[in-house]
C-alpha cells in the first residue's frame, strides 16, 4: 500500500526539524559573542582534532584537489580518494 505524504505531515516534519536545530544551537549561540577578539571560534566543543581534519579536507577541495593527503603528519604517504563528501563540499563552496 503506497501512501502519499500530506501537507500536514510535511509541516510537522518541518516544525520538528526547526526545534531540533534550535535545540542543537543552544551551546553555540552564547559562545559566539563571548569569544576573544584574537581567537577564532570554530563551532565545536569536542573532538577538535577530527574537526580540523574535516576543515582541511574542505579547504583541499576548495583548492581544486580530489585525492586527499593527510596534512597533520610528517610521515611520507601517498594521496588517496577518501572522504570525498568533504572534498566535494569544498569544491561546491567555490
Amino acid at each position: 500500500m503506497i501512501m502519499s505524504a500530506s501537507t500536514k505531515e510535511y509541516r510537522w516534519a518541518l516544525i520538528v526539524s526547526i526545534i531540533l536545530l534550535a535545540f542543537g544551537s543552544i551551546p553555540i549561540s552564547p559562545a559566539m559573542p563571548l569569544r576573544h577578539p584574537t581567537s577564532v571560534f570554530t563551532g565545536t566543543f569536542y573532538d577538535v582534532p577530527d574537526y580540523a581534519v574535516h576543515i582541511a579536507m574542505l579547504h583541499y577541495g576548495e583548492q581544486g584537489g580530489w585525492d586527499y593527503q593527510l596534512r597533520f603528519t610528517n610521515e611520507p604517504q601517498t594521496s588517496a580518494y577518501v572522504r570525498l563528501f568533504y572534498v566535494l563540499l569544498g569544491r561546491l563552496i567555490v
